[in-house]
């Protein structure tokens, strides 16, 4: 039984080695593809680095987990590199950070983006990128910051953004986004550092219950959209807010007195609406009226 028992350890051990040499083999090719399909590498760094010759782990930009031989980070921001993503980097299953911010990347977000549940960081602002934001979003339940700001997006926002129960941070600013803002994403409380849907032109209004829903929200930036009704009343409960810029909109009624109670508040622009009243304390730094 010993030597049958022995055999069968070895081939277990065998057959994990393979699997993970498989992996980090999928991960290293889905990566070259990324390379091959960028039209532009100006300092030529990935092209000097990113080579099938020496070890994916090695390479600039990368993080793996040496345990689970895995890449789990890939960070290439401010490379100014100019192409699309291709669909292959889902096969990153492993990815916990992907930054592609500030390059020149167009073309429209590969859905396939959307299947790495292990994300918790996604950054692609600041690029070329247009279509709209795949609904495939939502599967991404382990996110915590979305950034997809500064782009060519169009269409309206998913609800199924309202998924992300994990999520702290979301930034949609400066698109060409339009349609309402989804209910289900105020049911995010876990929304803490802030929501950025500024400069895109989004309609309806927001609701009153908001801040008993986003209790420790610290920056709501709605400016520049197409945004009616009122601020909500109970804006006080926001408590934790540090920043409030809902300027260039379509707001009425009065400014809620409860703005006066946000003791955190350092920022506030609501210039270029049609509201009436003043009860802000002058404990507030800027005012923007």
């Amino acid at each position: 039984m010993e030597p049958n028992a022995g055999f069968i350890l070895h081939c277990v051990i065998l057959l994990l080695v393979i699997a993970a040499a498989k992996n980090i083999t999928t991960d290293q090719q889905a990566l070259l593809t990324l390379k091959a399909d960028l039209i532009d590498d100006p300092s030529s760094l990935l092209a000097k680095n990113w080579t099938s010759s020496t070890y994916v782990c090695g390479w600039i930009g990368i993080t793996c987990d040496v345990q689970r031989h895995r890449v789990t980070g890939l960070n290439i921001s401010y490379f100014g590199l100019g192409g699309i993503i291709p669909s292959q980097i889902g096969n990153l299953s492993s990815l916990e950070t992907l930054d592609l911010s500030h390059n020149q990347l167009s073309g429209t977000i590969p859905s396939s983006i959307f299947t790495i549940s292990t994300l918790k960081m996604l950054s692609l602002s600041f690029n070329d990128l247009s279509g709209a934001i795949p609904k495939e979003i939502g599967n991404l339940t382990m996110l915590k910051k979305l950034g997809l700001g500064y782009n060519k997006l169009r269409g309206e926002i998913p609800q199924e953004l309202g998924n992300l129960a994990e999520l702290e941070l979301v930034s949609l600013t400066n698109n060409f986004l339009s349609g309402t803002i989804p209910s289900t994403i105020f049911n995010l409380s876990s929304l803490s550092t802030g929501m950025d849907f500024s400069n895109n032109s989004l309609t309806g209004s927001l609701p009153d219950d908001m801040c008993r829903r986003l209790p420790l929200i610290k920056g709501l930036y709605m400016s520049n959209n197409k945004l009616t009704g009122p601020i909500p009343n109970n804006i006080w409960q926001c408590k934790e807010l540090i920043v409030i810029s809902l300027a260039y909109n379509q707001f009425t009624e009065r400014i809620p007195r409860g703005l006066g109670n946000l003791t955190s508040l350092k920022t506030l622009y609501l210039g270029f609406n049609n509201l009436t009243g003043m009860y802000v304390r002058a404990t507030i730094n800027v005012l923007y009226f």
